[in-house]
């Protein structure tokens, strides 16, 4: 017995140190399983033309860590995939007159990806599906939205099936 407390008196520099070490690991360990990617998208409104298939959406980020969303797809129920346009284009421009004289002008844009989310921080904008007649010929299915992250994998987002609503009304 006086051996192991003569071993702790000469070591307890060690001790305490190991020990701290063990606990730093165990709260960066359980840090990391806490605060894992947690993002909400949220679709206010959506819109459909000819050429393209608008969305409104709000991301939240949920987490402590920062966020990248890297690609968002659209998939129908086959498994074809959309690819969201990813350069900043116009959406909409509405042009504000008086008489023959134009006041103002208000352009629309799409956000541009990849898209930063810092920690528990959000962001919200227009984004933009080109080609979609052949995919999605009708907007009366289920929607699924494929995000992709540099956290890891993605995850998918189930829109029921509605009417589209025009955004020319919010905007």
């Amino acid at each position: 017995m006086e051996s192991i407390w003569c071993w702790v008196k000469l070591n307890w520099v060690d001790i305490i140190g190991v020990l701290g070490f063990l606990m730093a690991l165990t709260t960066c360990i359980l840090s990391a399983i806490n605060q894992r990617r947690k993002i909400r998208l949220r679709i206010i409104y959506h819109y459909r033309n000819t050429e393209n298939l608008v969305f409104l959406v709000s991301f939240e980020n949920l987490s402590r860590l920062p966020i990248l969303i890297t690609q968002i797809y659209l998939v129908n129920e086959n498994g074809d995939k959309l690819e969201c346009r990813a350069e900043s284009k116009k959406v909409f421009v509405t042009t504000n007159r008086k008489g023959n004289e134009v006041v103002g002008r208000e352009v629309q844009k799409n956000i541009q990806l990849p898209i930063s989310l810092p920690s528990l921080g959000g962001i919200s904008g227009l984004i933009v599906f080109a080609r979609h007649r052949d995919i999605f010929p009708v907007l009366s299915t289920e929607l699924n939205f494929q995000v992709h992250t540099n956290r890891g994998g993605s995850f998918l987002l189930k829109l029921p099936p509605g009417e589209p609503r025009n955004l020319r009304d919010i905007l």
